[in-house]
């Protein structure tokens, strides 16, 4: 577009050059009038216009970001201070941490069930996995291939209404930290558009902004089986750092209040997001 206006400019320039001589007073104004034959060039035969793809999001942090092909689905993920999370297919989501340099461990969620995972680089944009669902029996594989090192654009498992809002890459850890609340305490991280972490010894947090409030999922290994994951939603003042009042909602209907009380610590180091055994080298099962 520069290289257009400044062509335009210098014709247009021209042009205003060649009129103002007719006016000029002296001997040139008393000379007949000239009819001028001025065209100006196809711009677009003599122009190039570079095209700028806007869409391409930043590299996630880390190995496993991206966009994964994988045999239950395509996974999106991101990787931000030795966390991924992120979701795959229509229903899951995951939340796991860096274990190893090239391996990570954490917990999905199917539905109204949960599970456990961990997946290790095989080869440069491979992983190798096993899964189980629960925290028992025997593990089963979960292989992936990358097929983009971008941060995914969408994430649509978050939210029941699979509104999604688009990616937003920012450096923000206003809400990190340990939180008070009426179900325990809730340790929590604050990257992009995401609030993720664990509470209590009873389960994991993972959500993501949808414009008016943290929605996504929690879990509960206490509960009965297809009732272990839930939905939660926090609101939050960004700007007087606060996680303010939450809720909680079973598939099986019922649900309540997740008041959260005064911030207690600004750190959040994790409790029940890696299994024990994890990456060593590998679940032995």
């Amino acid at each position: 577009m520069l290289k257009i206006a400044l062509k335009i400019n210098k014709q247009i320039a021209t042009i205003f050059s060649a009129i103002a001589v007719l006016f000029l007073p002296g001997e040139l104004a008393a000379q007949d009038p000239q009819i001028l034959d001025i065209s100006l060039p196809d711009i677009t035969t003599t122009t190039t216009i570079e095209q700028v793809d806007l869409s391409q999001l930043p590299v996630s942090d880390g190995l496993f970001g991206g966009t994964w092909d994988s045999n239950f689905g395509q996974l999106r993920l991101i990787q931000t201070d030795n966390v991924v999370i992120g979701d795959y297919g229509t229903v899951g989501i995951l939340l796991g941490e860096v274990v190893a340099s090239d391996c990570i461990a954490g917990v999905f969620t199917n539905g109204g069930q949960g599970g456990q995972f961990s997946f290790r680089i095989a080869e440069a944009g491979r992983f190798s996995g096993v899964y189980r669902m629960g925290g028992v029996g025997s593990g089963k594989a979960w292989v992936g291939t990358q097929t983009s090192v971008l941060i995914p654009s969408r994430f649509a498992n978050f939210n029941i209404d699979k509104v999604d809002m688009p990616h937003i890459s920012n450096d923000n850890a206003t809400l990190n930290g340990t939180w008070q609340s009426e179900h325990g305490a809730l340790r929590l991280r604050h990257a992009d558009l995401f609030l993720f972490g664990d509470y209590a010894d009873r389960g994991v947090i993972a959500t993501r902004w949808d414009g008016t409030q943290f929605q996504g999922i929690f879990t509960n290994s206490n509960l009965a089986n297809n009732n272990q994951v839930g939905w939660a939603t926090f609101g939050a003042d960004i700007l007087a750092g606060k996680i303010t009042d939450g809720t909680w909602r079973l598939p099986s209907g019922s649900g309540g209040s997740w008041k959260v009380l005064d911030r207690s610590d600004t750190g959040s180091d994790f409790s029940n997001i890696v299994p024990a055994g994890a990456c060593q080298p590998m679940w032995p099962f």
